[in-house]
């Protein structure tokens, strides 16, 4: 008995019967594409493991569409042919025409009774982009979207339309994209659609409320057996296991092995109790006491400052750090733009002042590259923070290093179950949301990859690479834990590698 969410073509033939979550989803786009449909998202990222349906799900919906608004046009979008074809055309022929329309396998196109089109598309490179904006259409779907470069699948978006009839809008466009999280887009994905972290500086145009994702999971789909789909994906990559059987995000290029808190790896590696889930780890939201003596007021606790230079677009940021012994804890930070080295040398021992109530810092790290000097008169930027008030020690360039400096860091720990390093996120909010997200370089696994929001980041490394806080560690600390990439690097020659990785 076919469901009341049923397409049902006659009497008895059911062209698709979507599961609850599927109509819920598909209810919620048509809301969006119904010019009475109120303020919804005009751009949704459904995401989540394989088997969930999100692919037939949308190929229904854009039939539904397509009938339901005479003369609609939409245009299908995947990667490369084969996996167009392999999903959608060797379907769409027969479901368009049991809706009584017809199939153009030359030109990809399907057509409808009443007027509408639909136009299926690869897109590998900018040529292919020019073939999908010409096309334009009111609903666009990109379906396994973050295969797609970013730059391709946002130059699309804007060739939507539909004009108006009669001077009334009919409908409305909407933007689609399905896939699971993972993929070369999948960072842009996560932050436009699920973090929805975009800076107007980065992007002046961006309104979080116009952009939705939405989950959909092989567990939503009654239609699979679970246990028998996922035995298909036996000895694959963890970072594609994340992402095709259990629907997490976890990229494979992911740098340093950060746990806000305490999981089920830290447990098993220190065969701590489970009453240890869930307490603080690298991140911490209140500052610890020392002998009932809140530590900023600690007179023996040292400070220390890293700071990288920038002034715009790029800022200049700090990072105060608290070195309490053996421990080290990320307290404050600061960013500054269009902001003169005198400034910043004034702004940065004001900081430390309002923070401690102190004005002694040990020194502070800086990127060596402010001390270069041209000529025997060159008064550095260096020289300038110093002759105001902020002694200074140029740290080393490296990105190699500073991955090496921060593994260092986020790897050792003081007693089981207690890190060595850790920010105190209400303090230290750029820090603690962008370590995670810093990312190998392809070229050289080994190096920190360039980021849009990695000065934070490079500051932590000066002071890790110069203050020489990890030369402290016991022989007992050696064994710092790496994270699960680095020893993809290790595997002997017999064993192939993620992505094909080669020594």
């Amino acid at each position: 008995m076919p469901s009341e969410h049923a397409f049902v073509l006659n009497a008895d033939e059911v062209l698709f019967d979507p599961h609850p979550k599927q109509a819920a989803i598909m209810y919620r786009l048509s809301q969006r594409v119904s010019a009475r449909g109120g303020k919804i998202a005009s751009k949704f990222f459904l995401h989540g493991n394989r088997g969930g349906g999100k692919s037939v799900m949308v190929r229904m919906f854009l039939h539904a569409m397509a009938m339901q608004y005479p003369g609609i046009k939409y245009v299908v979008v995947r990667r490369n042919l084969p996996d167009l074809r392999q999903n959608h055309l060797i379907y769409v022929g027969g479901e368009v025409r049991r809706l009584g329309g017809d199939w153009h396998e030359t030109f990809l196109q399907a057509r409808y009774s009443n007027g509408s089109m639909g136009f299926y598309r690869c897109c590998e490179d900018a040529k292919d982009v020019e073939k999908i904006v010409g096309a334009e259409a009111a609903i666009l779907f990109v379906d396994e979207a973050p295969q797609i470069k970013w730059e391709h699948l946002r130059t699309m978006a804007p060739s939507l339309r539909i004009p108006k009839v009669d001077g009334v809008q009919p409908a409305r466009t909407l933007e689609i994209y399905s896939g699971n999280p993972i993929g070369e887009s999948i960072e842009e994905f996560w932050k436009y659609f699920v973090d929805q972290d975009v800076s107007l500086l980065d992007d002046p145009e961006y309104d979080a409320q116009e952009f939705e994702a939405i989950e959909i999971h092989l567990k939503d789909n009654p239609s699979l057996d679970p246990l028998e789909y996922r035995k298909q994906f036996a000895g694959l990559p963890a970072h594609f296991r994340a992402a095709w059987v259990d629907g997490i995000r976890m990229d494979a290029r992911t740098m340093f092995d950060v746990h806000k808190r305490i999981d089920t790896e830290i447990i098993k590696r220190n065969n701590l109790s489970s009453e240890w889930a869930g307490q603080p780890y690298h991140y911490i939201s209140e500052l610890p006491t020392i002998d009932g003596v809140p530590l900023l007021q600690v007179p023996w606790v040292q400070w220390y400052r890293a700071f990288d230079m920038g002034y715009f677009p790029d800022p200049a940021v700090c990072l105060y750090l608290a070195v309490v012994g053996r421990r080290v804890i990320a307290i404050g930070e600061s960013t500054w733009f269009k902001t003169i080295a005198r400034d910043l040398a004034a702004k940065m021992n004001q900081q430390l002042r309002d923070l401690t109530r102190r004005d002694d810092c040990v020194v502070t790290y800086v990127d060596p590259q402010i001390n270069i000097k041209t000529g025997s008169d060159t008064v550095t930027v260096m020289d300038v923070l110093e002759m105001n008030g902020v002694p200074c020690e140029a740290s080393i360039n490296d990105r190699v290093l500073y991955a090496d400096a921060i593994h260092g860091l986020l790897g050792e720990e003081i007693e089981p179950g207690i890190p060595r390093f850790q920010i105190y996120e209400p303090g230290c909010p750029m820090l603690a949301r962008y370590l995670p997200k810093m990312r190998w370089d392809d070229k050289n696994p080994r190096r920190l990859a360039d980021h849009q929001f990695d000065h934070w980041i490079v500051a932590l490394a000066y002071f890790a690479i110069s203050s020489g806080v990890l030369a402290s560690s016991s022989a007992a600390l050696q064994d710092v834990v790496r994270p699960a990439w680095m020893a993809w690097i290790d595997e002997g020659t017999s064993r192939r590698r993620p992505h094909g990785r080669q020594r």
